[in-house]
């Protein structure tokens, strides 16, 4: 039985909450529509705070040519600050991060620093070691694949991931003592 069946069916506690994280949509010219859409209204609907970052400042167009104002950029941003990435399907979207060498250093660093990262579509092929083996510090599972698409199992993992690497960063946040005289 899968998680988010599970979850459906009431056999475990309650989705894991992610109210307040910080989420990277890594995105390009050429994103999926859809799937930006339903992934950025999920998360929302959660309490996380999805921004959209891309290649370079400004806007980016979507495969139905709709603008949409990047938050951040690439040259000024880092994954350090996300609590979690997702890449969303778009074939023109994500051969322009293949190619963008700070697209790369994104992602490692997101892996490096244990995010939680989704990859919708597309979005796998930047996780596919036959493709490219510059992401090889993600090789420890951290990535929930969803190559055919956003669906509840994928949705539930990476909502779950987040939660769990929060809490783990929680934990490891050094004790501060305050004293009142």
């Amino acid at each position: 039985m899968s998680m988010a069946h599970a979850y459906r069916t009431g056999a475990y506690a309650p989705e894991p909450s992610i109210r307040g994280r910080r989420i990277a949509a890594l995105t390009s010219d050429g994103v999926d529509d859809d799937v930006l859409a339903t992934l950025t209204r999920t998360l929302t609907s959660r309490g996380a705070n999805v921004q959209l970052v891309a290649p370079r400042p400004g806007c980016i167009r979507t495969e139905a040519g709709v603008e949409l104002h990047v938050d951040r950029s690439l040259i000024t941003t880092r994954a350090a600050e996300f609590d979690a990435v997702f890449v969303p399907n778009g074939e023109k979207s994500v051969r322009e991060l293949r190619w963008d060498p700070r697209a790369w250093v994104f992602l490692t660093e997101a892996c490096e620093n244990r995010r939680a990262i989704l990859a919708v579509g597309h979005g796998v092929e930047l996780f596919d070691p036959e493709i490219d083996h510059r992401l090889a510090v993600c090789a420890d599972g951290r990535v929930v694949m969803a190559p055919s698409g956003v669906t509840l199992d994928a949705t539930y993992d990476f909502v779950s991931a987040i939660a769990a690497g929060s809490c783990a960063r929680a934990r490891q946040a050094a004790a501060v003592t305050i004293s009142i005289l």
